[in-house]
């Protein structure tokens, strides 16, 4: 099983350097937020003082999530299986059926992972300096890690019931919502009206402010375990309805 996951592994990671399209307009978008949202809004004396400092500090974790996105390539890469008759073909061969699931998720995952790197490298590089240090930013990369997993698993469900690209990618605008309801540009207290109601139940908001507790005041056990629980809770659901739509999937006749 481990041979089959890391012979299909590599298979993927080689087709996602010989196609750097499929990767790079996720990640330009990202380091674009990165830079328009600091100077739309890092300007502002007032916005500083409600952000408590460096704009960009507080705005990293929007780009970081965006960059994050990218595990939707896992759909996608499943897709293209499906309609060159890959995907049939590996279901009349040896392999085990859930590798077919597992390897494009993880390989999706690690590219979020390296995304979300060149993200949080560049922040790093332009001033950004985490009140956790080093050891923050590994927590921030693992919190990234689960929600590209998550989004990743989400997607090869979707690409498995749809079968269509075209309908993976555009399911990966569903997180946009979620964003934009969470305090992404200003902290929650300055959220108003049905907003602030609909930002305490969505999860984007536990991971942002996870993430900005990590950078602005340090270690906060409570914001940590909430981003890993919001993140965590994403990667486990998604990934068990990946599995059993799989099952399903590679079941028919």
């Amino acid at each position: 099983m481990l041979s089959d996951l890391t012979t299909l592994s590599v298979a993927l990671c080689r087709r996602i350097i010989r196609t750097p399209e499929a990767t790079l307009p996720n990640l330009a978008i990202s380091v674009f937020f990165l830079f328009v949202y600091d100077g739309l809004l890092g300007g502002s004396d007032d916005v500083t003082r409600l952000a408590g400092g460096d704009y960009m500090t507080f705005i990293l974790p929007l780009p970081i999530l965006t960059a994050a996105v990218g595990g939707s390539l896992a759909g996608q890469l499943l897709v293209e299986d499906i309609q060159s008759g890959y995907f049939t073909r590996m279901l009349t061969s040896s392999i085990n059926r859930s590798i077919i699931v597992i390897a494009p998720v993880l390989v999706a995952a690690l590219a979020v992972l390296a995304q979300v790197a060149v993200v949080v490298g560049l922040g790093v590089a332009l001033g950004v300096d985490p009140a956790a240090g080093v050891a923050g930013l590994a927590v921030i990369l693992a919190i990234s890690l689960l929600w590209g997993i998550g989004f990743a698993a989400y997607t090869v469900a979707l690409g498995l019931i749809t079968r269509n690209a075209a309908a993976v990618q555009s399911a990966s605008f569903i997180f946009f919502p979620f964003l934009f309801m969470a305090p992404a540009f200003l902290p929650r207290e300055q959220l108003r009206g049905w907003l602030e109601a609909v930002a305490a139940y969505n999860p984007v908001t536990y991971i942002i402010e996870g993430m900005r507790s990590l950078l602005i005041s340090g270690w906060n056990g409570a914001d940590i375990a909430a981003a890993l629980a919001a993140a965590g809770a994403l990667a486990l659901v998604a990934s068990t309805w990946a599995v059993r739509t799989a099952m399903t999937a590679t079941s028919r006749p």
